[in-house]
């Protein structure tokens, strides 16, 4: 039966995309470095040894129907 056989096959949970962006990293006037996103500022933190430049920007909707924002 094909319909028992869909029924265990799991779905693949996505988030509908809003957009995709590259964002700049700034820093303020005490050198922290920020990136801009909706018109607020949010800091910049970085395991590494250096800070980049850019970060990529995805905005999505959850499954309760609320904004997410990820970053790379």
């Amino acid at each position: 039966m094909a319909s028992d056989q869909d029924a265990a096959v799991p779905q693949k949970n996505s988030r509908p995309l809003l957009s995709q962006t590259k964002v700049p990293v700034s820093k303020d006037e005490s050198g922290n470095p920020f990136i801009t996103i909706g018109g607020e500022k949010f800091g910049v933190d970085s395991d590494g040894p250096t800070i980049p430049t850019a970060l990529s920007v995805t905005e999505s909707i959850d499954s309760k129907g609320k904004v997410v924002v990820g970053l790379d």
